[in-house]
């Protein structure tokens, strides 16, 4: 299975988690590898299995290459202390895990390989980071989004 048909397999299976940014109603599923909400509105997966929710583009810093630097960092151990301490506060270890800002992705998946199970979503207004992150960590679901026009839904998610 690729990236892709893994996140359509996320997302049909998990409709409950995400709303529709443009008008609040709830995703009906996958059509032609668009995430479809019961008013029709649509959102493409990338071939690499992330998902854009921005209704338009954004200006923001977080280019490619602060992003890489982050992940080299995160690649020897910066943030592991850090991180090691968060895990051991999460409650829910196999609940729903929304990572805010993810960056390049590099936090959920220490989190996950100290044992955050569940369903883990990530998501970042950068592109860039998106894309990083769905480079370099499968088996998270990564998506482009804003969280002043939030696509996740109220209440469904254990640990932000």
């Amino acid at each position: 299975m690729n990236k892709k048909e893994m996140a359509e397999y996320f997302l049909s299976a998990h409709t409950d988690l995400f709303r529709c940014p443009v008008c609040g109603e709830a995703f009906e599923g996958i059509q032609s590898s668009s995430f479809v909400c019961q008013n029709g509105h649509s959102f493409d997966l990338s071939r690499k299995g992330t998902l854009h929710f921005l209704l338009k583009q954004s200006k923001n810093d977080y280019g490619k290459e602060m992003l890489s630097d982050r992940y080299a960092g995160a690649q020897k151990g910066l943030f592991h202390p850090l991180l090691e301490r968060v895990f051991d506060n999460i409650e829910e270890k196999e609940g729903n895990t929304l990572d805010v800002g993810c960056g390049e992705g590099s936090h959920l998946a220490y989190l996950k390989k100290l044992g955050l199970e569940g369903h883990n979503v990530g998501f970042d207004i950068s592109k860039e980071g998106i894309q990083l992150a769905a480079a370099h960590y499968p088996g998270i679901f990564w998506c482009v989004a804003d969280l002043s026009r939030s696509p996740f839904a109220s209440k469904k998610y254990d640990t932000l």
